[in-house]
């Protein structure tokens, strides 16, 4: 059984999309959000990857993909700098660990 939120969100474009060209969602359309959520794409931006869908302007909808991809590989890079420093703070303690002994 769905998940309630996925759900009550699936509703909620279906709605959306019925507004934007009187379609109805189909198989490709709830992939293509699915996959839009799993990616931890906000509500706002798949409602503008699927009006380009709807329009055909898949270079609009690359480009934003692509940008939504920049931000979290700039986010990544920013916790593996958090991560290495955790990482050379317990080196450390356990050097000093190792020097008492």
């Amino acid at each position: 059984m769905p998940n309630k939120h996925i759900l009550t969100y699936n509703i909620s474009i279906c709605y959306f999309l019925k507004s934007v060209n009187n379609k109805t969602m189909d198989k490709n359309f709830e992939d293509l959000i699915n996959n839009l959520k799993d990616a931890n794409c906000k509500n706002d931006f798949i409602q503008q990857i699927i009006k380009e869908e709807i329009k055909g302007d898949i270079k609009k909808e690359i480009k934003l993909l692509e940008f939504h991809r920049k931000n979290l590989l700039n986010s990544l890079h920013k916790f593996q700098k958090q991560i290495d420093c955790l990482d050379y703070l317990i080196f450390k303690i356990k050097t000093k660990i190792k020097e008492k002994q």
